[in-house]
């Protein structure tokens, strides 16, 4: 499993698509990029003159990423279908014969040589595959695997295989590899469009490879400040998690706060009010969180006695939902209730509880 923190992987595929479809002319800014991408939205003052197949292209990016780090985490072998899978996310909506091979001839502007042509480029490409999966695998170092990417990349840009995408399809491809291999993704800037095309067109291997490792040096630097940032985090939060629950320890321990002093009718008054609370949030209901759950509600109202506020069952469930405005608490609570008890077998807790008749 790839171990990228989320607020990296936005940030880079957000870089990633705005500088590749760059490169191919689309003229969506890095902020419109991003807001489409992540916000899924762009303003009608930022739309102005902006081509509706732009759009399009930056939206498909967003799914060709996901697909990428889907077919990375699991580590999909490079194939026809994980070609085809990645141009189609690439150019959907934008071009007639998306996820297929071209079926004119086509040519790349200013280049001296020509493209293949349609009745060769599918037998080609499966050649191509089978070369670079063997390169890539018999790799011996990182060193070697980037310059098998590179030199595959040009002979893939001058097959030119597919009507529209060629270019981010290729740059798509360099980094499905490089996420397989747990290595930096490789973000080809548009402001350097003119050296990458010239090496392209010249097959300077070197050149591109010394260009991808200060690149890719840089990507590194830019991932391990979101993994020093999301660690931070992490520890912030641990440690939060331990006062409260240092917090409830010391509570339970005190007698003037022994839950055992309810009576029969309380104790049942409480988990069914725990039952409501993870019903309608919703969480697990399960007789480990009614317990659980039904312990703070009885926590809460001898706090709310011992202040002399409203002791009921109500008042002590009213006080369980509002400790879920603090976004600590919240995200504590998913950890706990929600999301860990997805994976309890369910002869331990089955979803049947000895409350679940009993409604408010």
């Amino acid at each position: 499993m790839l171990k990228y923190p989320k607020d990296y992987l936005d940030d880079v595929m957000v870089r990633f698509a705005y500088n590749s479809n760059a490169i191919e002319g689309n003229k969506l800014t890095l902020g419109q990029t991003r807001a489409v991408i992540l916000n899924e939205t762009i303003t009608s003052t930022g739309i102005e003159g902006v081509k509706l197949k732009d759009l399009y292209a930056a939206d498909n990016q967003k799914d060709a990423f996901n697909e990428l780090i889907y077919l990375a985490n699991n580590n999909a072998p490079l194939n026809m279908d994980t070609l085809l899978k990645l141009q189609f996310e690439l150019t959907k909506n934008t071009i007639a014969i998306a996820g297929k091979f071209k079926t004119n001839e086509n040519y790349i502007a200013g280049a001296d040589f020509k493209t293949a042509s349609p009745q060769v480029v599918y037998q080609l490409m499966h050649e191509w595959i089978d070369n670079t999966s063997f390169r890539i695998e018999n790799s011996k170092n990182d060193d070697e695997l980037l310059r098998t990417l590179i030199e595959t990349h040009i002979d893939f840009e001058r097959m030119h295989p597919f009507d529209d995408g060629n270019g981010r399809t290729g740059r798509e491809l360099i980094n499905l590899e490089l996420a397989k291999h747990e290595m930096s993704f490789l973000v080809v800037r548009v402001t350097d469009r003119p050296f990458y095309l010239q090496n392209l067109a010249d097959r300077n291997v070197d050149n591109l490879v010394g260009y991808a490792k200060e690149r890719m040096a840089e990507e590194k630097d830019r991932y391990t400040a979101y993994v020093s940032q999301n660690q931070k985090q992490e520890q912030f939060y641990k440690d939060e998690i331990k006062k409260l629950d240092e917090s409830t320890i010391s509570a339970k321990i005190y007698g003037v706060r022994d839950t055992s002093a309810f009576d029969k009718t309380d104790i049942q008054l409480n988990r069914v009010y725990a039952r409501k609370f993870l019903k309608e949030n919703p969480f697990e209901v399960s007789d480990k969180n009614i317990k659980e759950i039904s312990e703070n509600i009885a926590l809460n109202r001898i706090n709310n006695r011992e202040k002399n506020k409203d002791f009921s069952v109500q008042a002590g469930y009213k006080s369980e939902k509002e400790k879920l405005d603090n976004s600590l608490v919240k995200k504590t609570y998913n950890n706990k209730f929600k999301e860990h008890n997805n994976h309890i077998s369910k002869e331990l807790y089955p979803s049947k509880t000895q409350d679940q008749n009993l409604e408010i």
